[in-house]
């Protein structure tokens, strides 16, 4: 097994440990109750992506990460959210490019 196997699997148990299943379940369900879809032409709102954004702000925030938006397009801003670790030497990422989360580590 690689270094990077080793990561992923530390990852993975760290995240088992810290998340409450009912409250991921929950806050999924929220999540997909707002109206998000933009197939990027007249059938949709301007706004579609926007309330998710402003959804997924509000909680970054309430878990104490520092968030900015940025429109990239009207109606469509990426969500930035900050959480000053204590190690300098590595950094986590995650990415929701429509409504999908990726998680990198680098």
């Amino acid at each position: 097994m690689s270094n990077a196997d080793d990561k992923r699997i530390y990852i993975n148990e760290m995240v088992d440990q810290l998340l409450d299943v009912e409250e991921v379940v929950e806050l999924l369900k929220k999540m997909i109750s707002i109206p998000s879809v933009n197939y990027g032409d007249s059938s949709c709102s301007d706004e579609a992506e926007k309330e998710m954004a402003e959804f997924v702000v509000a909680c970054c925030r309430n878990a104490g990460l520092s968030v900015s938006m940025q429109e990239v397009f009207p109606g469509r801003p990426n969500v930035i959210a900050t959480l000053d670790g204590k190690s300098k030497d590595s950094r986590l990422a995650f990415c929701a490019p429509d409504g999908i989360i990726w998680l990198l580590v680098f």
